[in-house]
């Protein structure tokens, strides 16, 4: 979607809002659980994994069941997904499901910020009924809110609408992705984040439209929001970077295209490694720009980099497909 993730934007904004909701627990906890989500903003994968798995043990030894446990399970869930494990993301997230409904907690903002993690996961493999029940499931409950905090319904309102792009639903997608921007801008002011977030999410429609120079302005403007804003951490920016170099190849902007494109790649390497599922994303997106450049024997070499880089990540992960909900995004 979302980009509800901590290492996505929405994430870690969202997160603050759920330390509030859940500020009758420890503030130890909640301090370290903090440290955690920070590590994973920055890409340090493995070491907020340890750190939440470390604060989990605590937690369910003294509040089994507890909504904090829940909260805790979501993070490594989506720690799990960006480590590039689905299998084991997909367990966790349907484990928080579980305590959240025996804890009576089945339309409340952690319910929807769980089912909407597990749809980002359904996303990414190619599951997309499932991704998008979810996603509506979560615009509902966003809908029917006593108060409705209108960013996160906006917010779910983009989740839905990349679902029903990646499905071919362009004209719904397209329509959706106006009403969420709109809002966001209305609500957060034309330089949040999040309303980044939104103008990625409508460069990658017009893009599967097949309508570049329409979705490049937008790509360009969501990049110009979140280099300067010092709190959008490095995977932040690598889903706008590649977006801006595939629509710079198909503009005519040869020397910017070949600079977005291969930077993230180089840079995926360094955040996810090499037999990572996203580095090879980036580095097919790379082939792409290079074959769209017109350098094929590059792009075919590219190309053959970033094929054993899937099929090498699909062997350690089964469960993973190869549908790049990531890019531009």
């Amino acid at each position: 979607m979302s980009q509800r993730g901590c290492g996505l934007v929405w994430k870690c904004a969202t997160a603050a809002m759920l330390v509030f909701h859940l500020a009758a627990q420890s503030g130890s906890w909640q301090e370290a659980r903090q440290t955690a989500l920070q590590s994973r903003a920055s890409g340090r994968y493995l070491q907020a994994k340890q750190q939440l798995t470390e604060l989990l043990q605590q937690v369910r030894s003294r509040e089994p069941g507890s909504l904090l446990v829940a909260q805790l399970l979501d993070d490594l869930g989506a720690t799990e997904q960006d480590l590039g494990k689905p299998l084991e993301a997909e367990s966790l997230l349907t484990n928080a499901l579980s305590i959240l409904k025996k804890a009576g907690e089945t339309s409340g903002f952690q319910m929807a910020m769980v089912k909407s993690h597990l749809g980002e996961l359904y996303l990414e493999q190619g599951r997309l009924p499932e991704a998008i029940g979810l996603f509506r499931q979560v615009l509902e409950m966003e809908q029917r809110a006593p108060q409705t905090d209108r960013a996160n319904l906006a917010l779910a309102m983009s989740d839905l609408a990349m679902a029903y792009s990646f499905g071919g639903n362009l004209r719904e997608a397209e329509s959706l992705m106006h009403k969420s921007l709109g809002i966001l801008e209305a609500e957060l002011g034309p330089s949040h984040p999040l309303v980044a977030t939104g103008l990625s999410h409508m460069a990658a429609t017009l893009y599967r439209a097949k309508r570049y120079d329409e979705a490049l302005p937008y790509a360009e403007r969501a990049w110009s929001i979140l280099r300067q804003d010092p709190t959008v951490a490095e995977p932040d920016l690598l889903n706008t970077m590649g977006s801006l170099g595939l629509l710079y190849s198909l503009t005519g902007h040869s020397a910017d295209a070949e600079y977005y494109a291969k930077t993230a790649a180089e840079r995926a390497v360094t955040i996810y490694g090499r037999e990572h599922l996203r580095t090879g994303w980036y580095t097919a997106n790379y082939a792409a720009v290079l074959k769209n450049l017109n350098r094929k024997s590059e792009a075919k070499a590219v190309q053959k980099e970033a094929n054993s880089m899937l099929a090498t990540s699909a062997r350690q992960n089964p469960g993973h497909q190869t549908l790049n909900a990531s890019a531009l995004r």
